[in-house]
């Protein structure tokens, strides 16, 4: 996303990757190294998470002291409140257009001048596979924004490759579970869940629940069981949705990531969804030589969509 508005890359190609997820109050930074040979599973060489106001700053303190960060490129998940991604129809123009088109179609349903707006586009895979796509995903943030985040690298003389939004970032973290088969991925974190439906490889569909795992994990019985009853609601619902837009795809199942009880919430949902479920554990799909745990709720930690941001990097 958006890497048409940043400088060249220079990191060196092999140092691996560094996928920050700047949330509200909060930054997780990990420094991925592998992703694309499927033979071999990502090796993730350090990991790290900066709290309140001075939190970038001290990324970018981590980011240069790191002997192997400090090679790499970055890759910055903005935070929800930052973007906006909209489903538009594919423009009649020719390719090199598409962006002025979709900037132009965008000028009413922004509360910024669609002229101030770093916009980037996403094909939405056709119904049919191998036809030429119809929608598409317009991902929309202020350039302010991303302008804040270039200054912050350029003056630290570090490498910004790209600024993503974190559904993408979960799309190459589900990548792992399901690969370019169609299926769902849901992630219950720290303070939201997401679920994300994929064909092709690409992000199809997508929603965020107000459902997180610490309200999981404190909830007794009685209260847990109209919150997993929500769960399955959404899922259900949007994957008959997706069944009913890509009628040709085969939902092959739900792969579910949590921070708690993972394995007790495929159980559970598994008589509510009319989905073949898998648990998905992302310690068990990359290779942690540098870091302890990946996810640990008790110390509020989740390393999943910096992890995911660094995953399949955009090319130089």
């Amino acid at each position: 996303m958006f890497r048409r508005m940043l400088p060249r890359r220079k990191a060196s190609p092999d140092a691996g990757w560094v996928g920050v997820h700047a949330a509200v109050g909060r930054i997780t930074a990990a420094l991925v190294h592998g992703g694309t040979d499927k033979q071999q599973p990502p090796r993730i060489g350090a990991c790290a998470m900066f709290e309140g106001p001075s939190a970038a700053d001290d990324l970018i303190r981590w980011h240069q002291g790191h002997r192997e960060a400090s090679r790499t490129a970055s890759s910055v998940l903005l935070d929800p409140a930052d973007y906006q991604i909209l489903t538009l129809d594919v423009p009649a123009v020719p390719r090199a257009e598409r962006r002025d088109a979709v900037r132009w179609r965008l000028k009413d349903m922004l509360d910024f001048p669609a002229n101030e707006a770093a916009l980037d586009c996403v094909d939405v895979p056709a119904v049919t596979a191998g036809d030429e796509p119809t929608k598409l995903l317009a991902v929309v943030s202020s350039q302010t924004t991303v302008a804040r985040w270039m200054r912050r690298y350029h003056d630290s003389g570090l490498t910004l490759a790209a600024i993503d939004v974190p559904e993408m970032a979960l799309r190459n973290v589900a990548l792992l579970a399901g690969g370019d088969s169609a299926h769902a991925f849901l992630h219950i974190g720290l303070e939201a869940t997401h679920l994300i439906l994929l064909w092709q490889g690409e992000l199809c569909t997508f929603r965020q629940l107000d459902i997180n795992a610490p309200q999981l994990a404190a909830a007794g019985d009685e209260d847990k069981q109209p919150l997993l009853e929500r769960l399955a609601l959404e899922v259900q619902r949007t994957a008959d949705a997706f069944a009913r837009q890509f009628n040709t795809a085969d939902l092959s199942g739900l792969w579910v990531s949590s921070l708690t009880g993972t394995d007790a919430l495929v159980e559970a949902l598994g008589p509510m969804v009319n989905l073949r479920i898998h648990a998905f554990h992302i310690e068990r799909q990359v290779n942690l030589e540098g870091v302890a745990h990946a996810t640990d709720l008790a110390r509020r930690i989740d390393y999943t969509l910096a992890i995911g941001a660094a995953l399949r990097g955009p090319a130089s």
